[in-house]
C-alpha cells in the first residue's frame, strides 16, 4: 500500500476517534467526557495496530508473488542459456575450439620469448623505494631518469599494461569506422602513465618491443571476438620499427600472419612517420612482405601536409594521418598553394585515406567539412577508453 493510502486510513482512525469521543457520552449519559476520550484513544490505537498487521501481511504475500516470479525468469533464463550453450558447441567445426587455442598458445609463446629475450626484471630498489613514494613521480608524467626507468620496467613485469581503443569516425555522419589500438601502463597505484613519457623510456630501453607484441596479442584476440560478428571495424595496430628490427620475433610474427588470412582484412598496422621515412633498406623488405600477405599500413604524425604521398603509396601506405591543427593552418601555407580538398583527392588516387586527427572541437569539424576531410579521429569523437569485452 502506497504511503499516501496509509495516511489516510490513519486520518479515517482519527475522525473515527473523534466521533466516538463526542458522541458516547450521549449514548451512557453516566460516562465522564474524559473517560469517552479514553475509549476514543484506546479505539484508535486497536484499529492502528490492526491496519498495520493486515498491510505488512499484505506486503509480504506481494513480495513472495514477486520473488516467484524471479525465480521462474531465473530457470528460464538457465534453460535458454543451456540450449544456446549446446547449440553453440554443436555449431563448431571439430577441431575449431583446439585450432583457436593453438593459434592463442603461439601468439603468447612469442611474448614470452620477446620478454624473455629482452629481460625485464623484477625491481629492486636501494633506499627509498619509487613505487612506495608516488612523489617522486608526480601524478602521471615520468621522467627518463633512474626512478622513471625504474617504474617502466616494474610496470610491464608485474604485467601492469592494458588495452585502449580510440574511435577513427567518418564525417559528418560520425560512425565509427576503425579503431586504434592503444597501450596503457599503471603505476604500482594504479594510476595511468602518461603516454609519451613511458614510451620514450620504453624505446631508449630496448622494451618497447614487449609493448608491441602485447599489443598485437590483444588486437589479435579482439579480432577473434568479433570473427563471427557482423562487426566490418578494423583495427590500427601501432608497431614500432625498432620492434621489425628483432629478426627473431618479426620472422615468427610472419609465420603467424601467414598462417590467418583472415586478419587481413581486420588490422591496419600502423607506423610513424620517422620510422616510415628512415627505415633502412632491411626495415622495407620487412614492409613490403607484410603488404605483400595482403596487410594495409598506416603512417601516423605527419608533421606537414607538404607531404610525398606518392612515396608513401609506393611503400604500401593506405591511411594517413595528419593532425586537424595542421590540415587547417597548412591549408593557407605554402604561399597558399596547398589545397586540402585536393591534397585529399591526389591521396585518394594513389590509394592513402587522409584521416585528421587530434580533433578536439567543433570549429575543426566545420573546417574539415569545408575541404571535404571524411575521417577523423579525436577527443571530440572519444578518448582512448579500456577494451570492452563486446563491441
Amino acid at each position: 500500500m502506497a504511503i499516501f493510502a496509509h495516511i489516510a486510513v490513519f486520518m479515517l482512525y482519527g475522525a473515527g476517534a473523534v466521533v466516538v469521543a463526542l458522541w458516547l457520552p450521549d449514548f451512557v449519559p453516566a460516562l465522564d467526557q474524559s473517560v469517552a476520550w479514553l475509549v476514543a484513544a484506546v479505539a484508535f490505537v486497536v484499529g492502528a495496530l490492526v491496519h498495520e498487521v493486515v498491510a505488512r501481511r499484505s506486503d509480504e504475500l506481494a513480495l513472495f508473488d514477486e520473488v516467484y516470479e524471479l525465480r521462474v525468469a531465473h530457470n528460464q533464463a538457465v534453460e535458454e542459456i543451456g540450449r544456446l550453450k549446446d547449440r553453440f558447441v554443436k555449431s563448431q567445426p571439430a577441431g575449431g575450439r583446439s585450432e583457436l587455442v593453438e593459434e592463442m598458445r603461439q601468439v603468447r609463446a612469442m611474448l614470452s620469448q620477446l620478454v624473455h629475450d629482452k629481460q625485464v626484471p623484477s625491481i629492486e630498489t636501494t633506499g627509498r623505494d619509487v613505487e612506495d613514494d608516488p612523489t617522486i613521480l608526480g601524478p602521471v608524467v615520468l621522467n627518463g631518469d633512474v626512478a622513471g626507468i625504474e617504474v617502466v620496467k616494474s610496470a610491464l613485469s608485474a604485467n601492469r599494461i592494458e588495452l585502449y581503443l580510440q574511435p577513427v569516425v567518418n564525417l559528418p555522419q560520425r560512425k565509427v569506422r576503425f579503431y586504434e589500438c592503444l597501450s596503457r601502463i599503471r603505476d604500482s597505484e594504479n594510476r595511468i602513465i602518461e603516454p609519451n613519457s613511458y614510451l620514450k623510456i620504453a624505446e631508449s630501453e630496448g622494451l618497447i618491443a614487449v609493448i608491441d607484441n602485447f599489443l598485437l596479442f590483444q588486437c589479435v584476440q579482439l579480432v577473434r571476438r568479433l570473427r563471427k560478428s557482423d562487426h566490418a571495424i578494423a583495427f590500427f595496430c601501432n608497431i614500432s620499427g625498432h620492434t621489425l628490427q628483432d629478426d627473431v620475433f618479426f620472422e615468427q610474427f610472419l609465420d603467424y600472419l601467414e598462417n590467418n588470412p583472415e586478419l587481413v582484412e581486420r588490422l591496419i598496422f600502423e607506423f610513424s612517420e620517422t620510422d616510415m621515412i628512415d627505415r633502412d633498406r632491411r626495415l622495407g623488405q620487412k614492409l613490403r612482405l607484410l603488404t605483400d600477405l595482403g596487410y594495409r599500413l598506416s603512417v601516423d604524425g605527419v608533421s606537414s601536409v607538404d607531404v610525398d604521398y606518392g612515396d608513401f603509396a609506393r611503400k604500401g601506405v593506405h591511411f594517413m594521418k595528419i593532425d586537424a591543427g595542421i590540415l587547417l593552418n597548412g591549408a593557407d601555407s605554402i604561399d597558399g598553394t596547398v589545397d586540402i580538398n585536393d591534397l585529399r583527392l591526389a591521396m585518394a588516387e594513389s590509394g592513402i585515406h587522409l584521416v585528421a586527427g587530434r580533433v578536439e572541437n567543433e570549429n575543426a569539424v566545420v573546417g574539415l567539412l569545408e575541404h571535404n576531410v571524411d575521417l577523423a579521429q579525436g577527443y571530440l569523437f572519444g578518448e582512448p577508453r579500456p577494451s570492452p569485452q563486446e563491441l
